[in-house]
């Protein structure tokens, strides 16, 4: 019995020693210990095929599109941990290893393009009167780094409302201009003048040039109401058009004037008046709409500046909803570093010549002022940003005119729109930036448009991006015309328009990634 048991025990003990002494286990054991990579990537990784001891490595990625199986990595804008697996394999022996990695995200792109940007060539842009030395498109300064000159008013916490100084509420025969100019008068750096629940109606200007308005706001000061929805300004502008042309032209409900720092949110823009003003023919751009117009003022609001010795910057639009004028929902004159988002925009009274029917325009001091590029009546570095803009009584949506550049588009929709939804009008724009931008329906023209055969129009600015845009159902998705160069079209898809991309003398026009459908 004795003999048997140290007979099992040694084949124990044989077994045991044998195992241990397995170089092909040894071998893959080794391999194992010896594969290591890196807990955290920002770029590409060298994953073996081969490693220790001739091993042969295969891998498996838990996602493919952030982290393949090659090593290739595709940042996105937040930090993304992906598991690989490694399979080991010597002859018949095989082992897994597993590795938690951080893809890091992105840093902070400003035009939200994930690291794209486009440079002009100095030599080329030199031959540009306008270019006065910019060659990044979007959010960027002359040397490249990044602009960030964009800052929200600080707030006080005070609290002005209007009421207090005899403002009135759904009182179409009472003129509130008084009530709200006294109440904004009396607002200090930093203070919010407060807008109450209800419809104010104005019926008289508080100034009179360049623009003829109801409102006009001083510079430091929140103009807030409790949603776009909730506080709604009614202008009452009522025959002004006809009364007096040179007024009606220029009325506005709100203006920002050769000054800075406001903001405008969480408030209504309307007109006295019903969808029985709107354009009967909304096909028609080529005639204006009289009987209509006079119930509407010109502009919703108005940011400007017209004079060298002051700046227009830092002004802050936000969810406001604009209906019922005739020109521009929302203008910005000669500004810079200013923002609207959040923000609807719909239901122009006029669709005609002349500018009628845009929602948004940035607009720089006129045709071929190249020498106020630089100064401060440049027009540059304004954002517009998850902005609708509704048709069909919308000519276009958001438009670019005269020398403005550097401007921001991101996240827009414009719906049904009568002409190019996205226009740049053919006024030597240039380095703007539209990405992530969509429309819909733009019934005669395209989902974005350059260049213009207009009386003053002609080719759009060098380097203007058009970046991962979606346009669906317009008569052209893009349009590239009048001899307009340097324009960068890249990753964006167009769906069941009539023409994809359409190229009219468009130079140097670089195209790259685009989905047609």
């Amino acid at each position: 019995m004795k003999k048997l048991l140290f007979l099992i025990l040694a084949l124990f003990l044989v077994a045991g020693c044998t195992s241990k002494a397995n170089p092909i286990q040894q071998m893959l054991d080794e391999a194992y210990e010896n594969l290591v990579l890196p807990e955290m990537v920002e770029e590409d990784l060298v994953l073996p095929e081969i490693g220790l001891h001739e091993v042969e490595i295969q891998w498996t990625s838990s996602d493919e599109e952030i982290l393949s199986t090659l090593g290739k990595i595709t940042r996105g804008k937040q930090d993304e941990t992906i598991l690989l697996t490694a399979s080991l394999s010597l002859e018949n022996e095989k082992r897994n290893k597993e590795f938690s990695i951080i893809v890091k995200g992105l840093p902070e792109d400003i035009n939200h393009a994930l690291g794209y940007q486009f440079q002009m060539k100095e030599e080329i842009a030199e031959q540009y009167p306008y270019s006065k030395g910019y060659l990044y498109a979007g959010l960027y300064n002359k040397d490249g780094s990044k602009h960030e000159e964009f800052t929200v008013l600080p707030s006080t916490g005070k609290k002005i409302n209007v009421k207090l100084f005899g403002a009135k509420a759904d009182d179409p025969s009472f003129d509130n201009m008084l009530p709200f100019q006294n109440a904004i008068a009396a607002a200090s750096y930093g203070d919010e003048v407060y807008v109450p629940k209800g419809k104010y109606y104005f019926s008289s200007a508080s100034c009179t040039s360049p623009y003829y308005a109801h409102i006009q706001l001083k510079a430091g000061i929140h103009f807030k109401g409790e949603g776009k929805n909730e506080s709604i300004l009614v202008s009452n502008f009522k025959n002004k058009e006809y009364v007096d042309k040179a007024i009606g032209k220029k009325t506005a409900t709100v203006v920002c004037g050769n000054m800075s720092d406001a903001t405008i949110s969480s408030l209504g823009f309307s007109a006295n008046t019903d969808d029985s003003c709107l354009p009967k023919d909304i096909n028609n751009t080529g005639i204006n709409n009289p009987e209509g117009n006079q119930y509407a003022p010109a502009f919703g609001i108005v940011v400007y500046n017209n004079t060298l010795a002051t700046i227009a910057k830092n002004i802050l639009i936000e969810d406001v909803y604009v209906e019922y004028f005739q020109y521009d929902g929302i203008r910005l004159y000669c500004t810079r570093d200013c923002k609207i988002k959040d923000s609807i925009i719909t239901k122009a009274t006029d669709l005609g010549g002349g500018g009628a029917g845009y929602g948004i325009e940035i607009r720089g001091y006129g045709h071929e002022y190249f020498k106020y590029v630089d100064t401060n009546l440049d027009s540059c570095y304004n954002v517009i940003e998850n902005v609708t803009v509704v048709g069909p009584y919308i000519r276009h949506g958001i438009i670019l005119s005269y020398v403005t550049h550097n401007n921001l588009f991101y996240n827009n929709r414009v719906t049904d729109s009568a002409d190019d939804a996205f226009d740049v009008h053919g006024q030597d724009e240039f380095l703007n930036f539209f990405i992530q931008n969509y429309a819909k329906g733009s019934r005669r023209g395209a989902g974005l448009g350059l260049g213009n055969t207009g009386s003053s129009h002609d080719e759009s600015g060098y380097g203007n991006v058009v970046y991962e845009n979606t346009f669906i159902e317009c008569k052209y998705g893009i349009t590239i015309t009048r001899g307009t160069q340097y324009t960068q079209v890249i990753k964006n898809t167009i769906e069941a328009c009539t023409t994809g991309i359409y190229i009219n003398n468009g130079p140097n026009t670089h195209q790259e990634n685009n989905k047609i459908k």
